[in-house]
Formats: C-alpha cells, sequence, structure tokens
C-alpha cells in the first residue's frame, strides 16, 4: 500500500515537469495542458496537441530516453502515513482480509499428503490488474504450500547448513500443486492504498501453511504443531498417537 501510494505521488509530480516542458513547445500555460493517450494538448484546444515522444530523445546506446531540455527527470517525494484529521495525526493502514479452505488425503501408510484442493477468497480493495492479482495470489499459495510440507533449512552441530542445494531443500514443483485452485477477488471500496488497493503478496502465503496443517489434522485426528509436516513427522504422529511431541 505504501510503495503504491507513493509511487502515485511521484507520478503526479513528473506529470507537472512534463507539463511544464510542454508548454515551452505549445506556448500555453502547464496549468491549461492534460496528457492522454501518449498525447499533450491544451484542456480546451485538443486539437493542438504533441506527442510526448518529442519531449525526448534517445540515449547514447539506446536503452532509454532523456528530456530534450534537462536530460534526466528525477524527483524525490515523501508518502506519509499520517494524516491529519483536525489537530490530530492519524495513523491509517489498510488490512487484507479473506479466507482460505483447504481439501487433502493423506495416506496413512506413508504419510504422503496430497493437496486436492484450495479455495481463497480475499477482500483486495480494488483489483488494479486482475489476471497480476490471481497470479500473485496462486505463487503465494504455492510458496506456503512448500511452507507446509516440505521447505526445512537443517543445521549441523557446527552451525553449518545441511541441506543447502535444491537437491536436499526441497520446494513444491508442478507436481506438488493442488489438482484445483479457485481465487476469489474481492473490492470493497474506502480503502486508503493506490486507487483502493490494498496488499496482496503476504496474505495468501501466511494463511496456506495453518490451513492445510488444519486440513491434515483433520484428516489424521491428531493435532500437528510443527512445520513442514514431511512423511516423517506425520507418521510420528499416527504412531505415537492423541499425545506426544508433534
Amino acid at each position: 500500500m505504501q510503495n503504491g501510494s507513493a509511487c502515485i505521488v511521484l507520478c503526479r509530480e513528473f506529470k507537472k515537469e512534463i507539463l511544464t516542458l510542454a508548454s515551452k513547445v505549445i506556448k500555453y500555460p502547464p496549468e491549461t495542458l492534460d496528457i492522454a493517450n501518449g498525447k499533450i494538448f491544451p484542456a480546451n484546444e485538443p486539437s493542438k496537441a504533441i506527442d510526448v515522444s518529442e519531449l525526448f530523445v534517445k540515449t547514447q546506446f539506446g536503452s532509454g530516453t532523456m528530456a530534450k531540455e534537462r536530460g534526466e527527470l528525477i524527483k524525490t517525494v515523501v508518502y506519509d502515513l499520517k494524516t491529519i484529521i483536525g489537530n490530530q495525526p492519524i495513523y491509517h493502514q489498510s488490512y487484507t482480509v479473506g479466507a482460505q479452505g483447504v481439501e487433502v488425503e493423506v495416506d496413512i501408510e506413508t504419510g504422503q499428503v496430497n493437496v486436492l484442493r484450495i479455495v481463497n477468497a480475499i477482500d483486495i480493495g480494488k483489483a488494479i490488474n486482475q489476471q497480476s492479482v490471481e497470479s500473485q495470489i496462486a505463487g503465494a499459495t504455492l510458496h506456503g504450500l512448500g511452507t507446509a510440507l516440505y521447505e526445512e533449512i537443517k543445521l549441523g552441530q557446527d552451525g553449518r547448513m545441511l541441506n543447502s542445494s535444491f537437491m536436499d531443500y526441497k520446494i513444491p514443483t508442478v507436481y506438488e500443486q493442488p489438482l484445483e485452485m479457485e481465487n476469489i477477488i474481492v473490492e470493497s471500496e474506502g480503502n486508503m492504498g493506490p486507487y483502493g488497493a490494498k496488499s496482496i503478496g503476504q496474505y495468501p502465503l501466511i494463511v496456506t501453511g495453518p490451513a492445510i496443517a488444519s486440513a491434515v489434522s483433520s484428516a489424521i485426528k491428531i493435532q500437528l504443531t510443527h512445520l513442514p509436516m514431511t512423511r516423517e513427522r506425520i507418521l510420528n504422529a499416527i504412531e505415537q498417537g492423541p499425545k506426544g511431541d508433534r
């Protein structure tokens, strides 16, 4: 939320700078100009538009562009979460809320866990980029699945990592993905993020581990309290029964 809101403030400052540059070409005050569809024009006379590209030239190595008049455009802005209401500072924050359901099957002879289905329903405020949001949810959920079932750092007595390569440190691949995943995006109003958006990157990662743990515990009728829930830990829990260290 903070990064996105700060980016909007920064873009507004750049817009002012670009309109100031354009005003010298169009010969209109910058406050009377507007930008749309790659063109800059007087708000009351759109026929006198110029392309934004006319204000810029390619760099020497062709890796970008620079303003003809000033070279690089550099701006620094500060976005403060503190909003003054009356005479009191109000610190605003936006919380991402949602729910996740998980369906698993557990082989009680081998301890193997197969995640069959995951359903996420998340209030993200405003989905600025629907495809990006869905991809973020799917990726973070798979990351959480790895935390729940596979990923574990093992250290020797001297403190050195014993599984320092992906040959030994297991992460989920396409074969460990749930057979079915449904992501329900819920939009709400009144959020203070950019255009009403909320953060989405961490939420699916945080809830997936506990959700899978609850599903596994429901399947074997034993509460597991240690991640990752490897085959060995599940088999040990079944052998020890309802009591014992998990």
